[in-house]
């Protein structure tokens, strides 16, 4: 975020959030965390909307490689390699970023990304490979 005031305010309200809807969380065998990120994911996405800002992810070297394998474009051997990844996720629909994210940098299970979108699992895999197709023609196309 960078601000670590307005971190700890949306920390604050998506806890508030949690606690005062903790009567409609169900288990359905997806972790509990899971709930409490998108929850926290909304209000995130709530902050930048009202602030017109956008947001920048982490990405760590291991997360890449293991994208670009998926994507099945080679081995990353040189950093522009990693650097036109990165632009490309950039500028793809924040949606689809956001599924990369959380399967490919914060380490989801197809499980818990359909609990988070309220979707089958099938469809959670369905949406992430299509997006990594479009990525590969992309990938391709340059």
């Amino acid at each position: 975020m960078g601000d670590e005031s307005a971190a700890g305010d949306i920390c604050q309200d998506a806890m508030l959030k949690a606690m005062f809807n903790i009567h409609k969380y169900e288990d359905r065998g997806i972790p509990f965390g899971a709930w409490l990120y998108r929850i926290a994911s909304n209000e995130v996405n709530l902050y930048f909307r009202k602030q017109k800002k956008m947001f920048y992810v982490e990405i760590q070297e291991k997360h890449v490689k293991d994208l670009m394998q998926e994507i099945e474009v080679g081995k990353i051997e040189k950093e522009e390699d990693q650097e036109r990844l990165i632009e490309m996720l950039s500028v793809i629909k924040p949606e689809y970023a956001e599924i990369i994210d959380l399967r490919f940098f914060m380490q989801y299970s197809f499980k818990e990304i359909a609990e988070f979108y309220n979707i089958t699992e099938a469809n959670a895999k369905m949406r992430l490979y299509r997006i990594l197709d479009k990525l590969k023609k992309e990938w391709g196309a340059k």
